[in-house]
């Protein structure tokens, strides 16, 4: 017997760790098993708690399968009755919206107050006063009525359906908001909000409405500069000769070349006249000798140093018009024009400026008061046609400030005097 245990014992001892091994796992099975009846015994058991929910009256209209399927029905999640902050259950109900005038959000159009009253509420998206809606008029540019309601706006566009078809810019798709198809640089959804002509390229807002002021200093003269004498030891500074390199029409690259004390030449589409030369010692003109240009109908004298960068000595406004997206660089008491032949061209006389605003005056001497500039900022804010909410930007509009050029180069400068102030659109 000995012999054989001495034998077999690791296969002895092998059989017996299976079998503590089996013993354990059974009763591990058992253990859940109990542990899962248990769990579900006390979910059967449990008390059922009451229905938050409000009774439903089935029998109502809103519930009928014909005022289900009507295209102008839209859908809201029913409320809870302990009035959650932001309630949602799985039964929903139809009631009707709005486009909130503000933020162009669809809203329940319940919460405009009614027809004929003064009473204000707020829109639950932008917390802005909605006023009672307005009664449709025959006259549709001086009365437009932007609670856009979904019966009324099927393309979903934002913009009432017979607005569109009156002023036959009418497309099932909704595209034709973002275009323009008088070519005055607004869209058809601009000037649906603007109230003007969208067929109409001379109705349209004042394009100055939509013109701020970029910057204000003193702007480099490009491509002209003074590079010192072409010749030494000459003490009459009539005869003393000039290296001045600008750019004459025709030319594709500046040259330098050889002028003298009140010779007139052109540079770009100005002619310019040396009219002052400072030497830096009498006896011997050098290197550190200064002149002075003046622009052909300017009386502004220009110092240039040798080899400097040279600036006109009158601070110019860049102001940046968003329907054309461009640029328009004026100087203080000087006039510039906006628009074109096609949409009217406006004239503006620039009476005062400074880094933060400008004030202009047109030919009847209406004041205009141009803010600062904001980067991005469109004409209208809207929801784009597909019926979501814009980022910052309208179609048509955005990345607009992309499009505009590389900063002036221009030293540091005071403001010079103009009030501020700012302008309500």
């Amino acid at each position: 017997m000995m012999s054989f245990f001495q034998s077999h014992y690791e296969k002895i001892i092998l059989a017996s760790l299976l079998v503590i091994f089996a013993v354990l796992l059974v009763w591990q099975v058992n253990f859940l098993q109990a542990a899962q009846s248990q769990n579900v015994d006390n979910i059967i058991n449990k008390v059922e708690p009451n229905s938050d929910q409000s009774p439903y009256d089935f029998s109502k209209e809103k519930f009928q399968v014909p005022f289900i399927f009507l295209d102008s029905v839209s859908w809201h999640p029913e409320p809870k009755v302990n009035e959650l902050p932001h309630p949602k259950t799985d039964l929903f109900s139809a009631f009707h919206l709005s486009v909130c005038p503000f933020c162009y959000n669809l809203i329940p159009t319940s919460y405009f107050p009614e027809l004929g009253t003064s009473d204000v509420n707020k829109c639950p998206i932008c917390r802005k006063d909605l006023k009672a809606r307005q009664k449709k008029s025959e006259n549709r540019s001086q009365e437009i009525d932007l609670t856009t309601t979904a019966n009324n706006d099927k393309n979903s566009n934002g913009v009432p359906d017979d607005w569109e078809k009156t002023n036959s810019v009418y497309a099932e798709s909704g595209a034709a908001i973002d275009e323009d198809p008088d070519g005055d640089r607004y869209s058809t959804y601009e000037e649906y909000v603007l109230r003007t002509n969208p067929l109409d390229p001379k109705s349209h807002p004042a394009y100055i409405a939509y013109t701020s002021v970029r910057r204000l200093g003193r702007k480099r003269i490009p491509e002209f500069s003074f590079e010192g004498l072409a010749s030494t030891g000459e003490t009459d500074l009539t005869k003393l000769e000039l290296n001045i390199r600008h750019k004459e029409t025709g030319w594709r690259t500046p040259r330098t070349k050889v002028k003298k004390l009140g010779e007139k030449f052109k540079h770009r589409n100005w002619t310019i006249e040396i009219v002052k030369v400072v030497p830096d010692d009498p006896k011997s003109p050098g290197q550190g000798t200064v002149i002075y240009v003046r622009r052909d109908g300017h009386d502004e004298e220009i110092k240039c140093e040798p080899q400097k960068a040279v600036y006109d000595p009158v601070e110019t406004v860049d102001l940046w018009n968003i329907p054309y997206r461009k640029t328009i660089s004026c100087q203080v008491g000087k006039t510039f024009r906006l628009g074109d032949a096609k949409t009217g061209v406006e004239e503006y006389t620039l009476v005062s400026a400074t880094s933060e605003s400008a004030v202009a005056v047109n030919a009847k001497g209406e004041k205009f008061v141009l803010s600062k500039y904001v980067p991005g900022k469109p004409v209208v804010e809207k929801r784009t046609s597909s019926g979501g909410n814009p980022e910052g930007t309208a179609p048509g509009l955005s990345g607009r400030d992309g499009d505009l050029p590389p900063p002036l180069e221009m030293p540091s400068s005071g403001s010079r005097g103009g009030r501020a102030r700012s302008r309500q659109r």
